[in-house]
């Protein structure tokens, strides 16, 4: 079955089991999903991008501290070359750049408790950013959302020059190596986007943009919460959802709808076998929050 479309009429979506999943996730997904819940496939589509929307707006905004990997990647980018040599442009230009052209910026805060078998990251926070990694959008979001004392481990890009007034900040040139001789790498922030990109190309296999911030932090969701079970991933999925924020969720859309009669995103409190009395407020209006 083909995968289904998002708002702009590209591919896109991901499945309903939207954070107890894989990445390397299959088109079925979403099918599966709506056997399971005994719906239709385009309900499970909307009930997952809901799902994806709760969790973004439960995130935990805290500012991260001890070690702080980060780094900048490219969506919605690619340009296509000509069949032709002579027909082909320089695919560099700004002037020929996609406007959809997005950058996911993320930060990972690496595990301080070592000593008692933790490694890896800890908490993960993205964001979008509307051109590329630049000083401005970098040195605003690391001054909000970075301790300060914080260690900054960052690569080559001129983005992170401004960092170094403010924090302890560590480079790595990733044109000459990988790793420094001084052990200095940005492995978590690498890390991360190893796995947001089998995401994109195996589950989603494409995003949008009105989206897009949903799917990255499904993203470091699952990073955060990797090492605890299916069951324990649901529990706290289902306790993020049924948010009065998100009720009257209009379709992928996120825009407003005043007829809620069929919101099938009340029934998902059902299976948390939890009284939707205790799950949800009384329903209100949703404005969509634009993404950056």
């Amino acid at each position: 079955m083909p995968a289904a479309r998002d708002e702009r009429g590209q591919h896109g979506g991901g499945g309903g089991h939207t954070s107890c999943s894989n990445y390397e996730g299959q088109r079925g997904v979403r099918p599966a999903t709506s056997r399971d819940l005994g719906v239709q496939y385009k309900t499970a589509f909307v009930l997952a991008h809901k799902i994806r929307k709760s969790l973004l707006e439960q995130r935990d905004m805290s500012q991260l501290s001890g070690v702080v990997h980060m780094d900048g990647a490219y969506v919605n980018g690619y340009i296509r070359p000509e069949n032709k040599k002579e027909d082909r442009i320089d695919r560099r230009l700004a002037e020929h750049q996609k406007p959809n052209k997005r950058c996911v910026f993320v930060m990972r805060q690496q595990a301080a408790d070592t000593d008692k078998g933790m490694s890896g990251a800890t908490r993960t926070l993205t964001f979008i950013l509307k051109t590329s990694e630049n000083q401005i959008d970098v040195g605003n979001l690391v001054n909000t959302f970075v301790k300060k004392g914080s260690i900054i481990c960052a690569d080559e890009s001129n983005a992170y020059d401004v960092l170094h007034a403010k924090f302890d900040t560590r480079r790595v040139n990733h044109s000459i190596e990988y790793r420094s001789d001084k052990g200095i790498t940005n492995n978590l922030a690498e890390s991360f986007f190893s796995r947001f990109r089998r995401m994109q190309y195996g589950q989603m296999h494409k995003f949008g943009t009105l989206h897009l911030a949903g799917y990255a932090n499904e993203a470091a969701f699952r990073e955060d919460n990797r090492r605890q079970s299916t069951g324990q991933i649901f529990v706290k999925v289902t306790k993020a959802a049924p948010k009065p924020a998100l009720v009257g969720f209009g379709q992928v859309t996120g825009r407003e709808i005043k007829d809620r009669k069929n919101d099938w995103f009340l029934n998902f409190a059902q299976f948390a076998r939890t009284p939707l009395s205790q799950t949800a407020q009384p329903l209100q209006p949703i404005h969509a929050s634009p993404i950056v």
